[in-house]
């Protein structure tokens, strides 16, 4: 008591908390050349009817471009498709597979991409993340 305590469901006593992951830096083209943002894709499971903060930022400064998006609400997998008496067979908990497409901005020479999610009471996996550049203009 007092030392050890137990953590179970995907909340944290009765509060929700913020799951962030950001990217290394990476960069697109060679050194001289900058690379202009064009769309970013996310294909998540796990979260359903909540909204992703998708965050993006050049050249090592952390003043990040940012969308929030509102993911859809799905329902629980099941067998076939079909749930009997309300309770579905072979259910995953996770839902099904979203994607959610954002319109870049900015350029410049390095990249982070950044993803924000409140987790409440259900878990979120990123399966990936495609960064769709275009190379500008020497520099």
């Amino acid at each position: 008591a007092g030392y050890v305590g137990k953590y179970s469901g995907y909340i944290d006593r009765t509060s929700t908390y913020r799951m962030s992951y950001y990217t290394t830096w990476i960069d697109f083209a060679p050194e001289v050349l900058i690379s202009i943002l064009k769309k970013i894709l996310v294909t998540l499971k796990g979260l359903s009817g909540q909204s992703v903060i998708l965050k993006w930022g050049y050249d090592y400064i952390q003043n990040y471009f940012s969308e929030t998006t509102p993911l859809s609400t799905l329902g629980a997998s099941a067998e076939y498709g079909i749930a009997e008496f309300g309770i579905a067979e072979f259910q995953s908990g996770l839902g099904d597979i979203q994607q959610v497409k954002v319109n870049g901005s900015g350029s410049g020479k390095v990249i982070q991409f950044g993803f924000e999610a409140d987790i409440n009471n259900a878990q979120v996996s990123i399966q990936r993340i495609d960064l769709y550049a275009k190379t500008g203009r020497l520099q």
